[in-house]
């Protein structure tokens, strides 16, 4: 079964969503909390780091090489507080280029290796998903 390509599109829409969103936001907004540990800012760094996660995942697929296991909620207590260390300028950089960079691999990756990565975990292939999660919060952050 191959994969929905409709995920390039909303990958892609995502990414300007949220480069929108924060495009001439200042420090102190890019402070503003995001729920009860994070800040925008956090959630960009957070957004990277799961973006270049799954960029080195893509390239152990591409390698043939067997795909680690993954306890997400460990990781991200693990790296808050490495998180929130991120300038905010550093973390609105990180956020597009990481996105940006996973948005074309992902586009132009092998269909069955796509297919094998999207088998593993749709959220890997359709960024678009976990993304929005984060809009959300930006935008309630923004307007409370």
């Amino acid at each position: 079964m191959s994969v929905d390509r409709s995920f390039i599109s909303l990958n892609k829409e995502a990414t300007r969503k949220i480069t929108s969103l924060i495009s001439g936001l200042d420090t102190k907004q890019m402070a503003t909390p995001v729920g009860q540990h994070w800040t925008i800012s956090t959630a960009l760094v957070h957004l990277a780091f799961w973006d270049r996660r799954v960029l080195n995942l893509v390239e152990t697929i591409k390698q043939g090489l067997e795909m680690p296991p993954s306890d997400i909620e460990v990781v991200n207590d693990i790296s808050l507080p490495l998180w929130l260390a991120v300038p905010p300028q550093d973390a609105v950089r990180l956020f597009i280029q990481s996105a940006e960079t996973l948005d074309r691999e992902l586009e132009n990756l092998d269909p069955q290796k796509l297919e094998t990565l999207n088998n593993i975990e749709p959220r890997w292939v359709n960024r678009w998903m976990h993304r929005n999660d984060h809009i959300q919060d930006i935008e309630n952050a923004l307007h409370a």
